[in-house]
């Protein structure tokens, strides 16, 4: 099923090729930050709507073009050379709606022939083991043919480590033989899912991010410098000295500060 309802006036056709980057929702929302991060910072536009109803709906005001009407839970954005294509999901799956949404992504990703697809998702920080916890908090899995996984290769951005003491832990519902081989990614949501559907048919690759919940706002920073460093959204003319804006709402993220006087 075609979910996808371009804006008006945009040429689906021009999906064709791009890079598509998938987040999940996840531990600390971290993937749906790092979106609007480059939502903002690109002045990425928005090009289209995803029509699912697996997602909870929500609308409200568009901060990022308020000219353009209201924000929805799930949009689609391109760069400006038209090489990238962002999903974001800003709202959780109904439940009993997982699989509905998982064969969804995978026709629109069939019908638009995307040149790669990059999936990004957080998982618990609290879980890792002790080989996990120096070094950057990024992991990659990627199909044998990945770009993605070459690139990052040469950056030295380690593989997921699938450990036998998770053997365990994986869920006792039906697999794919795909997802047999796929590290079990606690609090990352749909994300196992999707890259077992996606796997053994695209150039698909999976970044994750060891997260907790709290203060997201400088994960997300670091999250979009790791995409960048594996992608290359950013004009290679002008990344070594881009700042990343964070969005106007996200000054209200934990609410007003504190009133001094209340502690004298």
């Amino acid at each position: 099923m075609n979910t996808f309802v371009p804006a008006q006036g945009f040429d689906p056709e021009l999906l064709k090729g791009s890079t598509l980057i998938i987040p999940t929702v996840s531990i600390a929302n971290v993937p749906q930050l790092t979106i609007d991060l480059y939502v903002n910072s690109l002045k990425l536009e928005r090009i289209g709507f995803m029509d699912d109803a697996s997602v909870m709906p929500v609308a409200g005001i568009f901060e990022f073009a308020p000219e353009k009407g209201i924000l929805v839970a799930y949009e689609v954005y391109q760069s400006e050379d038209r090489k990238f294509t962002f999903v974001q999901q800003r709202t959780p799956i109904l439940k009993g709606k997982r699989q509905s949404l998982l064969a969804n992504l995978e026709s629109f990703i069939s019908i638009y022939d995307f040149s790669r697809i990059l999936i990004i998702t957080s998982t618990d920080a609290s879980r890792r083991v002790d080989i996990q916890m120096t070094g950057v908090p990024f992991r990659l899995l990627a199909s044998p043919e990945s770009s993605v996984g070459k690139r990052a290769s040469e950056i030295n951005l380690p593989a997921y480590e699938k450990l036998p003491e998770e053997e365990h832990q994986l869920p006792h519902h039906p697999e794919s033989e795909a997802e047999k081989d796929i590290p079990y990614l606690h609090g990352s949501g749909v994300a196992r899912k999707l890259y077992g559907r996606l796997v053994s048919k695209y150039d698909v690759s999976m970044l994750i991010m060891f997260a907790l919940e709290g203060d997201n706002i400088q994960d997300s920073v670091e999250y979009a410098k790791c995409i960048d460093a594996v992608l290359g959204v950013v004009d290679t003319g002008r990344a070594a000295d881009f700042k990343w804006e964070y969005p106007a709402s996200w000054d209200w993220v934990f609410g007003a500060p504190l009133n001094p006087a209340l502690y004298d």
